[in-house]
């Protein structure tokens, strides 16, 4: 047997038509772009489409994975949570103001007293007892009242009231007379059968109670005989400090 070497050589020809061979369900050779980007519900790879499919199936508690879509919500959280908790701060202070309150005692000639206490809520005088007194308070005024005819209200900071801005107050004092800027003798419209003697360090050191119940004390804006020397004081006892300003 005889073996013939062939030699076969390469030659040159021309390509009239193309042949196109398609194959169904096979997956892209190229990905497309959303193959290959994270996404909202995963890192998972689908199937090329231009529908309106879901990309991936959505999967929970997967490590390094945040869905933006609820960032959003979580600041909004973190806000009210803020909110509500300055605003509960705020409340608190206002009535844990109240809640500590005042009990002061003033006394007169011939043993009378004059008790205020916004921890009862009651008040007792040479002419009512056991009447109840209300704490209206806020943080820019000390107010108290038994809106029965005996009525208080000052500023909490001293310098407030250098301002004289008096109308703020639920109470617009009038000021009878006021003695180095220190201290000041004041009466109110609400309460016209009191007049006030108010330190700016120790707050209510005083209260005249006129000598009858229907004694007016804004008689002295317009009567100039008129002097609180005449009267009987009811003096503060103890260290108790009643609506004193401070800085």
């Amino acid at each position: 047997m005889k073996f013939v070497q062939c030699a076969v050589l390469a030659e040159e020809i021309n390509v009239n038509e193309f042949v196109g061979i398609r194959f169904k369900d096979d997956s892209a050779r190229v990905c497309a772009l959303r193959h290959v980007m994270r996404n909202v519900d995963g890192n998972d790879s689908g199937q090329t489409s231009h529908g309106r499919k879901k990309i991936s199936k959505k999967r929970e508690n997967v490590p390094g994975l945040h869905d933006t879509r609820r960032l959003p919500m979580t600041r909004i959280t973190h806000i009210l949570i803020l909110l509500v908790t300055l605003l509960s701060a705020a409340a608190a202070q206002r009535q844990s103001s109240k809640v500590a309150g005042y009990h002061a005692t003033f006394k007169g000639s011939y043993g009378v007293a004059i008790e205020l206490n916004t921890q009862t809520g009651t008040l007792d005088t040479p002419r009512s007892r056991n009447t109840g007194l209300k704490n209206c308070s806020d943080e820019f005024q000390v107010c108290l009242t038994d809106n029965q005819g005996f009525a208080f209200a000052y500023f909490r900071k001293c310098n407030d009231a250098g301002l004289g801005d008096f109308q703020r107050l639920r109470f617009p004092p009038k000021v009878v007379s006021a003695l180095h800027n220190t201290d000041v003798w004041m009466v109110f419209d609400a309460a016209p059968n009191y007049m006030f003697h108010y330190a700016y360090s120790r707050g209510i050191v005083g209260i005249y109670v006129g000598p009858t119940a229907s004694f007016d004390f804004r008689i002295a804006f317009h009567d100039r005989s008129f002097q609180s020397s005449t009267l009987a004081e009811f003096s503060i006892t103890g260290s108790d400090a009643v609506a004193a300003c401070g800085d």
